[in-house]
């Protein structure tokens, strides 16, 4: 009986969903792909770019060669752009450089949600900052425009995340994860 109260009271989107907060090791991972996107794969890209403007200067007077050349940097210059999303998906240059509300606000604006950010007064640490900051940006990045997010961070050592969200036309949804930090 409990299991049904259970499965009809989460049905109902009462019970909050509880999600696992990335480890250590995750954010390692993340970081270091992240930076082989950026770091090794859009800046071989680039490189790429310039060889075929060279190509391009070389040419001279071929104009289907200079076309050809200028639709396959196009495609190139596209292909740049979504490593370099890729990249902020996978970890957020901004949670490495800036901290963890700079990272959230800046993934709210990207995906065009209204947020609510409810941090505490103390500075968490980068491990702890690091770990939250994923949690948060990737609960925002599976959300629709317009969506009105709050986020709620209490804690030190055990950190606690709550994210509620309204979508349009739809009910409140409630996540939350603990995690444990130095």
């Amino acid at each position: 009986m409990v299991g049904v109260a259970r499965w009809f009271l989460r049905r109902l989107r009462w019970l909050p969903v509880l999600l696992r907060a990335p480890g250590v090791d995750d954010v390692e991972l993340r970081r270091g792909l992240e930076r082989v996107l950026h770091d090794e794969v859009a800046i071989g890209l680039s490189a790429m770019v310039l060889r075929l403007d060279l190509i391009s200067a070389v040419a001279g007077d071929d104009a289907d060669l200079a076309d050809r050349v200028s639709a396959a940097r196009g495609t190139l210059c596209q292909v740049i752009e979504d490593v370099r999303r890729l990249g902020g998906v996978v970890y957020s240059p901004v949670l490495r450089g800036s901290g963890l509300a700079p990272a959230v606000r800046a993934a709210a604006e990207y995906r065009e949600l209204r947020l609510r950010l409810d941090l505490p007064t103390h500075d968490l640490d980068v491990e702890a900052q690091s770990r939250i900051g994923l949690f948060i940006t990737d609960r925002l990045n599976t959300l629709g425009p317009g969506t009105a997010v709050l986020v709620r961070v209490r804690g030190r050592k055990l950190v606690r995340v709550c994210v509620i969200e309204k979508q349009p036309g739809q009910g409140r949804r409630r996540y939350w994860a603990v995690a444990a930090c130095a």
